[in-house]
């Protein structure tokens, strides 16, 4: 009897588990940028200037060294994805064109704020 009762307690105690829900922190990939920083991007800066601006893209393709892309995306807890970008294309050392995909999150999608700012 005790054998039966202690094997419905720990199937009890087993079961409580999977009701309690579990943390599952966000999850940011990429490039961390903000639409100020796009709106900076000017037919005719330099790549250096780009990189000071940007920072490093994510992606640079060897077949396609003109262009420049910088991805971010964030996954969060509720199962909701959110993935921008934005590509620079080049002529020789210049910015020639920007194109993104949203400059701001859509629907209910939420944006971290950048971690640290610079404060100058």
């Amino acid at each position: 009897m005790q054998k039966k009762l202690a094997v419905l307690f720990l199937l009890s105690l087993l079961s409580a588990c999977s009701l309690v829900p579990v943390y599952r922190p966000s999850i940011e990939q990429g490039n961390i940028y903000d639409q100020s920083m796009i709106d900076q991007l000017t037919p005719g800066m330099t790549k250096k200037q780009v990189l000071f601006l940007m920072g490093t893209p994510v992606l640079r393709n060897d077949f396609y060294p003109s262009r420049w892309d910088y991805v971010y995306t964030l996954k969060r807890d509720d199962k909701k994805f959110f993935k921008k970008w934005v590509s620079i294309y080049f002529h020789g050392d210049t910015i020639k064109e920007v194109k993104q995909s949203y400059p701001q999150p859509p629907g209910d999608a939420v944006l971290l704020p950048l971690p640290m700012e610079a404060t100058s």
